[in-house]
């Protein structure tokens, strides 16, 4: 989106915006210089979603399932 003036201008004259980040491929300065070009454009940020995590697993699930298992 920085090289593109067309993105800022429609994100104005939308209700929201999602940023898609590829993961190990975008540089933390460059998001930061898209959410400040957003804000300054009056666009809505909707969410960022974090795209291309290979191998990610959460330990979550067995958190939670010694709560929601059964017991005979």
């Amino acid at each position: 989106m920085l090289g593109l003036a067309d993105a800022r201008l429609l994100a104005a004259h939308t209700d929201g915006m999602v940023l898609v980040v590829g993961m190990g491929r975008t540089y933390r300065a460059v998001v930061t210089q898209v959410l400040s070009a957003l804000k300054m454009s009056h666009a809505r940020v909707l969410g960022v979603v974090a795209n291309g995590i290979k191998n990610y697993t959460t330990s979550n699930n067995s958190y939670y399932s010694q709560y929601y298992t059964a017991t005979t």
